[in-house]
């Protein structure tokens, strides 16, 4: 008799980005196959959910109440994390997005974000 080995992947997001939209993308992520979506509304209790791991995708606001949401990219690149980070923006200003992907960033979303788009980024993060 064979026995097959599968895989199960876990995948935990976080979201930092203000209350209303938090809950709208904990939603849609669930809906998408993320198993947990931690929130967080500032970029700085955003980098205490990061350093504690076990996030696999993070979305992230460039406009945050405490510090900018490049600043919080910029940080997690500097650790030397090679977690998955999409940018959301309410602008697609060329230079903005150029910005995005110099930092580090593995995609952009432009706000309001779509089911579709949500779900791509999770079938590339669980690849």
């Amino acid at each position: 008799m064979f026995s097959r080995s599968v895989e199960i992947v876990v995948l935990n997001a976080l979201v930092i980005d203000d209350v209303p939209v938090q809950n709208i993308l904990r939603k849609m992520l669930l809906e998408s196959g993320v198993d947990e979506v931690k929130t967080a509304s500032t970029g700085s209790e955003g980098l205490r959910y990061l350093s504690q791991g076990e996030i696999d995708l993070l979305i992230l606001d460039i406009h945050l109440p405490d510090m900018s949401g490049l600043d919080v990219l910029k940080q997690v690149r500097e650790s030397g994390s090679k977690l998955f980070v999409v940018v959301a923006t309410g602008y697609e200003e060329l230079e903005t997005v150029h910005e995005i992907i110099r930092m580090g960033a593995n995609r952009y979303i432009v706000k309001p974000v779509q089911l579709s788009e949500l779900k791509q980024v999770v079938e590339q993060v669980s690849r």
